[in-house]
């Protein structure tokens, strides 16, 4: 059983962070810093069942491939098909919704280059294998990470909203 948005103890500035951008995704995102086993991966994916119905909560892995991240052949719909098919990638799956990456100081410097690029321009742009396509995605990040395991890069925190720095969690019993 995994806990609701709400049933989640601690972590209050990234739950009010996360309520900002539900309620302005114009804040383009979240960057939350918290401590290995703080409950911050729960809590972010507990903001997704607070969003509209339909709206795409998109993860992305830490090892994402190029091709999965932009997009690429589609071979199983292209055999079928006949005909060169593109596969959406996880950027533009995230169209008008969520995108989440646990561990957002990990991700390679490629990667992030790229996702600094489709948010700016709010397209991907796929020209590989001799296709070429363009597909919108314009989304809002949230990315959590532990700080212990370095920082995250100065160009992609310039483009997030809110930054929930660290506080280390204390231990409340009475």
């Amino acid at each position: 059983m995994s806990l609701s948005f709400t049933e989640l103890v601690g972590l209050e500035l990234a739950k009010q962070a996360l309520l900002l951008l539900a309620v302005n995704p114009a804040l383009t995102g979240a960057a939350i810093a918290a401590a290995v086993g703080s409950g911050k991966s729960t809590l972010a994916r507990g903001f997704a069942a607070l969003l509209p119905s339909g709206t795409p909560f998109v993860e992305l892995p830490v090892n994402v491939t190029e091709d999965r991240l932009l997009g690429g052949l589609d071979l199983e719909a292209t055999l079928a098909a006949g005909r060169r098919v593109i596969e959406r990638g996880l950027l533009a799956r995230a169209h008008g919704g969520v995108l989440y990456v646990d561990g957002l100081n990990l991700l390679d410097s490629d990667v992030v280059a790229r996702l600094l690029g489709v948010m700016a321009d709010g397209v991907v742009r796929v020209e590989r294998e001799g296709l070429s396509d363009v597909h919108p995605a314009r989304f809002v990040l949230v990315g959590t990470y532990d700080p212990a395991d370095g920082e995250v890069r100065r160009g992609l925190l310039d483009r997030l909203g809110l930054i929930v720095p660290f506080a280390p969690q204390t231990d409340e019993r009475l």
